[in-house]
């Protein structure tokens, strides 16, 4: 990357940080043309676009990254066609986005054969209750001693692209966590207020991410 294309590169990358919405994409546009890197430009489009809410633009980026095909550790989903497969999700990034992401589940139900879900073992207990989820798997100690057969994996954040998910069409549910039966009903056999169910709610980001200074660790 000749220096030109390098300032320019950096000057577009500079813009989508200060939220410069109306010229960061131009800017990208203009990095390419003088030589930057195709996929870094296109990620850069691709993030103007999601944040302006026109998520099909950026939908077109996530094509023209694939066509190009250069590797990429954590692209799963090749493309295929989920209609009537066996299909596994792999939930590799953050709690947080497997619970958030996982509200596509019952979407996938609708269309798969079969639905298995890959999670951290520290998960494994809460995402039976994640509605649409039936058949959860982890690894280490705890992975099934024969793997389930799959014909289909995608990892979790990228079931929005698997739907070409529009801002009109975004899976904002409710209730898609319930708790087990054996709580409602131990708490059913309490009537009394003083000893019902407390709950805690604590955020945080995960250990060891210091990506973004805005989060808090509790």
């Amino acid at each position: 990357m000749c220096g030109n294309s390098e300032k320019l590169l950096r000057d577009a990358e500079e813009m989508l940080k200060m939220r410069n919405l109306a010229r960061c994409s131009t800017a990208f546009d203009q990095a390419e043309l003088a030589g930057a890197g195709a996929d870094r430009c296109a990620a850069g489009r691709w993030m103007c676009a999601m944040l302006l809410g026109d998520f099909e633009a950026a939908w077109r980026q996530s094509d023209a990254i694939r066509r190009r095909g250069s590797p990429d550790a954590h692209r799963f989903w090749r493309g295929e066609d989920i209609r009537g497969k066996q299909v596994i999700v792999r939930c590799l990034h953050g709690f947080g986005d497997a619970v958030q992401f996982l509200r596509y589940a019952p979407l996938l139900r609708e269309r798969v054969a079969n639905l298995i879900l890959e999670v951290p073992p520290r998960l494994i207990e809460l995402a039976p209750f994640l509605t649409g989820i039936e058949n959860v798997i982890t690894w280490e100690e705890h992975a099934p001693v024969v793997q389930p057969m799959w014909e289909v994996q995608v990892e979790v954040t990228e079931l929005p692209y698997l739907f070409r998910t529009q801002l009109s069409d975004l899976p904002i549910a409710t209730h898609y966590l319930r708790l087990p039966d054996s709580i409602l009903d131990y708490q059913e056999s309490r009537p009394n207020l003083k000893t019902s169910l407390r709950v805690g709610i604590a955020w945080a980001s995960a250990s060891g991410n210091h990506r973004d200074p805005y989060r808090l660790n509790c």
